[in-house]
């Protein structure tokens, strides 16, 4: 029986009406992470018709937190104007390799920058990516720092934490301002991570968790020991990373630093301060991370720590 024109007509407005809803939304879509995704990520989202979860939900991430070293300290010393451009020179290489490396830029935190791996595109490997990511920001502000000086009188340097684990990951705001993020216990510890680069002198820390998910052979790590960061009982496992290129001239050093952090752990404290005494000298270039080291096995040779110690230290600062 066919149809009647009041039929057609209510069938055809019905269809527009789903399709201009879907372009809506697409359009919603499309502005809601063109500053955060690659082009190209973000048309594979607008062109598929799968949930990536923009209404929340719990998904495995990997989080990055970066801070430029000592950005209080030069910002008093430059104009505002040329401030603006000193980070705008900054922000623009990094935040393309983290693009590039299928990243989602989350926030600019002052001169900090926050990303994540894994949302809203699944992303293979996230772990591994995120740390490439963050060894290629740090290949590309040493090409970088020469014209910066040139231009600003200054080099830049930051430290950055990254952590692998389960967060809450969506839109999150009001009706009026929204944004696509993560938060939860990852979020936290990622920051904190990153608070730890300058008390230890590294540009990379990275939690046991993270590193456990890197592929084998593709980076070289160094253990650094275990921290009780503020706002958690439990001790975190703290890494650095290299590059296989970057780890060529340091095999003996990373076997010297490890054998002493294991004698530090054991409580032999005299022994241990006498490796880090040793370290410290032949290699200025980790002077902090070994000063900090000899400083701890010193005073527990004065003062032993209790007997249900576990090797970590615990940070009461952020």
């Amino acid at each position: 029986m066919p149809l009647s024109a009041a039929a057609l007509t209510a069938l055809l407005g019905t269809s527009l009406y789903k399709h201009a809803s879907k372009e809506r939304q697409k359009r919603l879509i499309e502005k809601a992470f063109k500053h955060y995704l690659a082009p190209a990520v973000v048309q594979r989202i607008v062109d598929s018709d799968e949930d990536f979860g923009l209404h929340g939900e719990e998904r495995e991430i990997t989080v990055f937190f970066s801070d430029i070293r000592g950005f209080s300290t030069f910002s008093e010393k430059l104009q505002p104007d040329k401030l603006v451009r000193l980070l705008n020179r900054y922000f623009t290489p990094m935040t393309s390799i983290i693009r590039q490396h299928q990243g989602t830029l989350d926030k600019f935190i002052g001169d900090a920058i926050m990303a994540f791996w894994n949302a809203p595109e699944e992303v293979a490997g996230h772990s591994a990516k995120a740390l490439r990511a963050t060894l290629a920001m740090h290949d590309s502000l040493d090409a970088l720092n020469p014209e910066l000086e040139a231009e600003f009188g200054l080099r830049l340097a930051f430290g950055a934490g990254l952590h692998t684990g389960w967060a809450r990951v969506g839109n999150m705001g009001t009706e009026e301002l929204m944004d696509y993020t993560v938060i939860g216990d990852t979020v936290n510890l990622g920051s904190r991570l990153e608070g730890l680069c300058s008390h230890y002198g590294q540009r990379i820390i990275m939690s046991g968790e993270c590193k456990q998910a890197c592929e084998e052979g593709a980076f070289v790590f160094q253990r650094l020991g275990k921290e009780r960061v503020k706002g958690r009982e439990r001790p975190v496992d703290i890494y650095t990373a290299y590059s296989p290129e970057q780890a060529k001239n340091l095999t003996e050093e990373l076997a010297a630093a490890e054998h002493a952090l294991q004698l530090y752990e054991q409580r032999e404290f005299a022994q241990a301060g006498q490796h880090y005494a040793r370290l410290l000298a032949a290699y200025p270039r980790n002077a902090k991370l070994y000063g900090v080291y000899l400083e701890r096995c010193e005073r527990y040779l004065t003062e032993a720590p209790p007997a249900d110690w576990d090797g970590a230290f615990t940070h009461t600062l952020k």
